[in-house]
């Protein structure tokens, strides 16, 4: 008999992606909470929840209670319903902004203090807390720490930069030695199955190894497009003005964030399936086939 998952957020980058990999191995219900109070939520047999939903980091400013609202204060609904009914394994996607802003400087770890700073990071952390505390031998809790999502389907900053580097100019990206975390897609999934599959509670930092630099990721891009590198470097005093006007997007392209994700995978027996590079090159064919409607 399949195992029965609920299922929220099955309609973002995530979590279409995740359905599609489960549905035939597992009896997953898609939930949508924006739709379906959870207190309307049938429960009955279902093994595992998968909480993907959540409101996202969002550059422009929202009301910091929102966030509060959706990913601590709805979490915990869902996760003490749940657990009310006998859930016996409960997912939640957090976040590496648990841990702050200033982690440039240091490889995060799961010794290395939270000190999230900003609503989002906060309401997740908050989510995690409250989560863990509700925590017992017959309903396991598995945080998942997430950096950057790269693969087919992704939007934002990712995507922006896909179009940054389908141009045909030169690109002030190199010698630039950074170090970027990230995790691609179709590793995830799997990985998130992983954790279903041995029910392991804890915290997790999963992360493709080794980081890019800004200017690895860039020149793997182009050159998965077609397009000569074309890369150059800009002076240090470009560089320093940049930082001083735009220092949220300095510290994204120039900054570094790294994470231990061997741990993770260690602890779990998991590896990945797909090389980084073979992540980057199949979001970039899925770019190119958007590009062309």
């Amino acid at each position: 008999m399949k195992k029965k998952i609920i299922l929220t957020g099955a309609s973002g980058f995530i979590g279409q992606r995740l359905l599609a990999h489960l549905e035939d191995r597992y009896d997953v219900i898609s939930v949508s909470l924006q739709k379906t109070s959870v207190e309307l939520l049938d429960f009955k047999d279902v093994d595992i929840v998968v909480h993907l939903a959540g409101k996202a980091h969002q550059m422009q400013p929202i009301p910091d209670d929102l966030y509060f609202e959706i990913n601590s204060r709805l979490t915990q609904k869902l996760a003490f319903f749940a657990k009310k009914a006998g859930v016996s394994h409960f997912i939640f996607t957090s976040t590496i902004k648990v841990y702050g802003d200033n982690t440039a400087m240091e490889t995060l770890t799961l010794d290395t203090v939270c000190r999230p700073s900003d609503p989002y990071g906060q309401s997740k952390y908050e989510a995690e807390n409250e989560l863990l505390a509700m925590q017992d031998e017959a309903f396991k809790v598995s945080l998942v720490r997430l950096p950057l999502v790269f693969g087919a389907g992704v939007k934002g900053n990712l995507w922006q930069l896909l179009r940054l580097t389908d141009s045909p100019y030169p690109l002030p990206f190199k010698g630039i030695n950074n170090h970027r975390s990230m995790i691609y897609l179709g590793n995830l999934v799997f990985f998130m199955e992983r954790l279903m599959e041995t029910r392991q509670s804890g915290i997790f930092l999963p992360a493709d190894s080794p980081a890019f630099s800004t200017s690895e990721l860039i020149g793997l891009m182009r050159t998965s497009m077609g397009r000569p590198e074309r890369l150059f470097t800009l002076p240090k005093i470009i560089l320093y003005l940049f930082n001083k006007i735009k220092p949220a997007l300095s510290i994204r392209l120039f900054g570094s964030l790294a994470i231990d994700g061997v741990t993770t995978y260690k602890a779990v027996h998991f590896i990945p399936p797909f090389s980084s590079k073979e992540g980057v090159e199949d979001m970039v064919n899925w770019y190119k086939t958007i590009k062309k409607h």
